[in-house]
């Protein structure tokens, strides 16, 4: 089996895990939020790896981004559900950990001192003569 993680127009898919009945991923992904995010779903389909023919669907879970609380770990069980198309069923149930983190980004103007330090010259500096005599000290430290 395989899940398929969705968010938008972004998605994660876990790594198949042949020949088990249950299967762990352990699989940990970050999807970027969408701007209008506030009925946004998360989606989380499973399927059965067919080598033949088609994947085989095993079951569907969703949830909005409304539901979880940001900086909250959530660690529950969730029963899969069947699709809506006649004839599919869906079986068992997944174990997942979800949390909802926010990057904070702060106005560009606060980042002006780093990215000036970082651009600023160093008067005299040559990275051949550093390099050579970085490693003419590594040299005499190893006798």
């Amino acid at each position: 089996p395989y899940g398929i993680l969705t968010l938008g127009s972004n998605s994660f898919q876990t790594e198949i895990r042949k020949q088990t009945r249950f299967p762990k991923w352990n699989a940990v992904t970050t999807l970027p939020v969408p701007a209008n995010s506030a009925d946004s779903l998360v989606t989380l389909t499973l399927w059965d790896r067919d080598i033949l023919g088609k994947d085989e669907f095993m079951g569907v879970i969703s949830f909005s981004l409304k539901k979880l609380e940001k900086r909250v770990q959530y660690n529950q069980w969730f029963w899969l559900n069947p699709r809506d198309v006649i004839g599919h069923q869906a079986a068992g149930s997944i174990r997942l950990k979800v949390r909802y983190v926010t990057a904070s980004i702060l106005p560009s103007p606060v980042y002006q001192p780093l990215i000036n330090l970082l651009i600023e010259e160093v008067p005299n500096f040559s990275l051949l003569s550093f390099l050579s005599a970085f490693l003419s000290t590594e040299s005499q430290s190893d006798t």
